[in-house]
């Protein structure tokens, strides 16, 4: 059993994890892990990388401080996540961020596309994408993944995390409280973590999901270009009609915001109801809020 790290924010994606975890190293008695997002209980390939190698994503020598935390979103919703935090961490504690179900869902799909993955329209991805499990071993590219209804079915997996840990030792707060007032929030947070409260935090740019990716097209030749090539290669180019990768340029793809309709949110509010009730039994929170389930 290992007494670092003891503090994890598991998710949920797409709901401020980023900035959440900004404002918690902000405390003294509190040192997040510089890498974001290490995987390293869900995904197989980072955790046989072992734990020393994971620790030095601390960048520190210093392990006085009351919590050493680290946010993973894959944690959220991974079987083999919760399993190994209990068997290899002493008694951790968990914040969890949870976002307006459908507001997260329709983020994750805008977050998906900036990574020039062509998708389905909104209702039909969402729909093919229903039953797939979960393996974090298995992205779509880098971190990035689907699971849209999964990663939102938020009171499913809290009931997972209360069971195995206690619901004394997890923390829930949505992110709009977060957004509202930040420091009444995170002092909630350092209360949960018996830590004191802070006077002030300082402000953090919220992390927006971009409205753009990248990607790669040939260059053009022109006439000029193609005289001032050797003609060997202006032959070989010719032949294998196959530009050198110099040739290729990268341009930037407008990925706008979509926003869910009224028929697509009351049908995935329909789908999500039933976990909400859950949530709403689990955490006695005043959901009124999310303007969707009232």
């Amino acid at each position: 059993m290992h007494e670092f790290p003891n503090l994890f924010i598991p998710g949920a994606g797409k709901s401020g994890t980023t900035s959440l975890q900004w404002y918690l190293n902000q405390h003294p008695a509190i040192k997040m892990m510089e890498v974001k997002e290490p995987h390293f209980f869900s995904k197989d390939q980072q955790f046989n990388k072992g734990w020393d190698h994971y620790l030095n994503g601390y960048n520190t020598e210093n392990f006085t401080f009351k919590y050493l935390g680290e946010s993973s979103t894959t944690y959220f919703i991974s079987e083999n996540a919760i399993e190994r935090i209990h068997t290899n961490i002493h008694r951790p504690k968990f914040i969890f961020l949870l976002r307006n179900p459908i507001d997260r869902i329709q983020s994750h799909y805008n977050w998906i596309r900036t990574i020039g993955e062509r998708l389905k329209p909104f209702k039909e991805e969402v729909t093919a994408d229903i039953g797939h499990p979960f393996d974090a071993d298995h992205a779509i590219k880098n971190y990035f993944y689907k699971n849209y209804l999964e990663f939102s079915s938020y009171g499913k997996w809290l009931q997972k995390y209360f069971d195995v840990f206690g619901k004394d030792n997890c923390y829930v707060m949505l992110t709009e409280n977060l957004d509202e007032n930040p420091l009444v929030a995170l002092n909630n947070c350092f209360s949960f973590l018996n830590v004191p409260a802070l006077d002030a935090i300082i402000p953090v740019s919220e992390n927006k999901t971009k409205e753009f990716f990248y990607t790669e097209q040939p260059r053009r030749i022109t006439s000029i270009g193609k005289r001032l090539l050797p003609e060997r290669l202006r032959k070989k180019i010719t032949a294998s009609r196959v530009l050198p990768f110099s040739t290729t340029k990268k341009i930037k793809v407008p990925a706008p915001t979509y926003y869910a309709s009224n028929e697509e949110r009351q049908w995935l509010h329909s789908l999500l109801s039933e976990d909400f009730f859950l949530l709403k039994k689990i955490t006695d929170l005043d959901f009124s809020i999310w303007e969707d389930f009232n």
